[in-house]
């Protein structure tokens, strides 16, 4: 993992200088066909180049020649660096314009920001509203009535129509009771099927 990193980082490198020497050149061949001074000095760099090689054929010293390129491409070199560097620093270097092109920018996409933010408010508030009144809408489920329990009662002990509250509750009584096989308990004293009566 360490090593891939590590060529990759190397390719990256690789690109980066590869980039620096073309916008090095690119910059420095604006500066030289700016002047005719550099212009010059290009063409005799060139001429004394030429005539270095036609020397070196014939298998003549060519010293000479070598001493005027290196000194031509000082000079040309001392002309294209103030120059490349104004150059570099114009591209660099925000103008007024510019630096007001990228707040106009700024400012546009800080409010196309806020307005996204926004809708997305307005649909989560627009949401949660319908969600809201689909539970009001929702029909509410119908409380269970509950039977009213059956009270539990010890049909071996005897009872009298004074142990209950009216006759229903006698009612309900004895008729557990003769169902629970221990009779009426004499509550019913006219056989009409009520008790207490």
């Amino acid at each position: 993992m360490g090593q891939k990193k590590e060529k990759e980082d190397k390719k990256v490198k690789k690109y980066l200088i590869i980039i620096a020497i073309f916008y090095a050149l690119g910059v420095s061949i604006k500066c030289i066909f700016s002047s005719w001074w550099n212009i010059i000095l290009l063409v005799l760099i060139l001429c004394t180049a030429v005539w270095c090689f036609y020397r070196k054929r014939k298998e003549q010293t060519f010293k000479r020649g070598a001493f005027l390129i290196i000194l031509f491409a000082l000079l040309l070199t001392w002309r294209i660096i103030p120059c490349a560097w104004d150059t570099h620093l114009t591209i660099v270097e925000e103008t007024p314009e510019d630096q007001k092109q990228s707040e106009l920018e700024a400012a546009a996409a800080l409010k196309k920001f806020e307005e996204e933010q926004k809708r997305v408010q307005e649909e989560s508030d627009r949401l949660a509203a319908k969600r809201e009144a689909e539970e009001r809408n929702k029909p509410q489920p119908k409380p269970e009535l509950k039977k009213p329990a059956t009270p539990l009662y010890n049909f071996e002990e005897d009872k009298d129509c004074r142990d209950f509250n009216n006759s229903t509750e006698a009612t309900s009584f004895m008729k557990a009771s003769k169902a629970a096989g221990f009779g009426d308990h004499r509550l019913d004293y006219n056989h009409d099927g009520i008790a207490c009566n």
